[in-house]
């Protein structure tokens, strides 16, 4: 069993299973690869940089929320929508490796 001594309530376990989500999302989501990041950056907004076990982590973490919600909300749009809507491939393609390698920091 995890001990959960992070500030908001989740534990190694759950940081885990969020960014494994994460990459699932990414890995079987047909739409093209910017799209695909929207669902996974959700699975991310469950988790707060405090979740994290060390500053690194940490600051990837925070890293590629802000890379994620950096456009502001549009309409009924919210900001991750309003950002993967503009992103190149290139750059989602970054991003995408990213979170993936962060999962793997924790697989």
């Amino acid at each position: 069993m995890d001990v959960d001594d992070s500030p908001s309530g989740v534990g190694p376990r759950r940081v885990r299973e969020k960014l494994n989500d994460a990459v699932r999302s990414l890995a079987l989501d047909p739409r093209r690869l910017p799209e695909r990041l929207d669902p996974a950056a959700g699975h991310l907004t469950e988790l707060v940089a405090s979740d994290f076990d060390d500053d690194g982590n940490r600051q990837e973490f925070e890293e590629l929320i802000g890379l994620l919600t950096r456009e502001p909300a549009v309409g009924e749009e919210g900001t991750i929508s309003a950002t993967v809507r503009i992103m190149s491939v290139d750059e989602a393609l970054e991003i995408a490796e990213r979170i993936v390698n962060l999962a793997a920091r924790y697989s």
